[in-house]
Formats: C-alpha cells, structure tokens, sequence
C-alpha cells in the first residue's frame, strides 16, 4: 500500500463505482469504493481504491481509516465532493470532522434531470450550467435565485431537487 504521508491533500471526490470483473470463467459486477485526491498544488492523486459497497456505512468507515493509516492528514483535508448518499456523508464528517461536504455537481444535476420531462431536459441542464460555472459565488447564488423563477411552475419537483441539493452551499 502506497504511504500517503507524503502528500498535502485538501480535498477528496468520493464515489462507490462498480466494476465489470472476470472472476474464473464469469463476469461478476465488483463494487469498489474510491477516492481522488487533490493536493494544495492542483495536482490528483487516486488515494484509494477498495473493494465494498458504496451503500455501507461501515465499509466507509473502513475506507477512510485505511487512508489514515496509510498516513493521510485528515487534518488538512477541508472538503469532500461527493454523492450525497447519507451514510457517505455521515461517515465523512465523523472520520473529518473540519472538513466541509459537497454534493459532486454531476449528481446534482443527474437528480434534477431525473425531475424533467425529456423534452425540457436540454433547456433545464442548459440553465442548470451557468450555476455551476459561475465565475464567483455570488454570481452563481444569482443564476441559482432565476432558476426557479423560471421553471417553478413547469418542473416544481426539479426545482426541489435542485433546493435540496445545494443546502448549504
């Protein structure tokens, strides 16, 4: 296992991804959990990578104690990007108590997607983008404050997920 003590990361996107595997003579789906880290230069790293069930509260628990042992500071970690699955997040403000969470911008915008008819999605995930990519915080609030002015009443459920979603950011 590759010592991590060496490595100044700040922040972390976390996933539980599945693996299409040859196991023998068959294909078996292998769930994998997974971090990336990013270092205070920029740069990324693949942290870790285990086998286990995204779902799990305790395999993440198991995951993140790994990268410590391994000698990641969590101490300098100050934020994890992430799904928003909730056993996820409590275990990562457990095992990082300083450091904040925030929803991985291609969840968010799956889950609101998911509110739409298919043929608004186009048009929501265009006025979804400005959001995201907004050149400072306040402008995104700004673009984030339209968005339900415009589609509040055509997709009020997208418009909640998207609410939801963005909580304390």
């Amino acid at each position: 296992m590759r010592n991590l003590s060496a490595e100044p990361i700040r922040y972390l996107f976390i996933d539980g991804v599945n693996f299409r595997m040859r196991v023998q003579r068959r294909v078996e789906i292998v769930p994998v959990l997974a971090a990336i880290g990013v270092t205070e230069t920029g740069q990324k790293l693949v942290v870790g990578l285990q086998a286990g069930y995204k779902e799990s509260a305790a395999n993440w628990r198991e995951f993140f104690r790994d990268l410590r042992q391994r000698g990641l500071d969590g101490s300098r970690v100050t934020l994890g990007i992430m799904d928003g699955l909730t056993s996820l997040e409590t275990v990562f403000r457990e095992e990082f108590p300083q450091a904040r969470t925030q929803r991985c911008q291609v969840h968010v915008a799956r889950n609101v997607l998911a509110e739409v008819r298919r043929k608004l999605k186009a048009e929501v995930a265009a006025d979804i983008k400005p959001i995201f990519y907004a050149p400072s915080r306040l402008q995104a609030l700004e673009t984030y404050e339209r968005f339900p002015e415009k589609w509040q009443e055509v997709v009020p459920s997208a418009v909640g997920a998207l609410e939801r979603s963005l909580e304390g950011a």
